[in-house]
């Protein structure tokens, strides 16, 4: 909402040109969108299942089938978490779905589910 109170601004102070604003608030669009439909995303962490959900998806995952969690710190230091499967097959966690990784790792090795960190990588 700063930045579209900082435009509105913009125009009406300093006579800034409507494209450049135009052009700065096609930017906020997707969080508008979001805060208008009330978009919710979270995780579940319980003893037997692993569900996350983010706007319409919603996915899930039983312990069992878990082979570990890699937690990868990325060049720009977001944390991303990415459910190996005992098959080989990795599922990516949707970033807005992940709480704050280090709660997240101690969950997970408080359920006797193996964790690696991996740093700097780009996934």
């Amino acid at each position: 909402m700063a930045v579209w109170l900082c435009c509105v601004l913009g125009v009406v102070i300093l006579n800034v040109s409507l494209w450049i604003v135009g052009f700065v608030l096609v930017f906020t669009l997707p969080a508008l969108w979001d805060m208008w439909t009330h978009a919710k995303a979270g995780l579940h962490l319980s003893d037997q299942t692993l569900a996350w959900y983010t706007g319409r998806a919603k996915a899930d995952v039983a312990l069992v089938e878990i082979d570990h969690i890699e937690f990868v710190t990325r060049l720009d230091f977001t944390v991303r978490v990415v459910v190996v499967l005992k098959t080989g097959g990795k599922l990516r966690l949707p970033q807005e779905s992940t709480p704050p990784h280090k709660p997240l790792q101690d969950a997970c090795e408080s359920l006797n589910l193996r964790t690696e960190r991996h740093h700097f990588a780009t996934l």
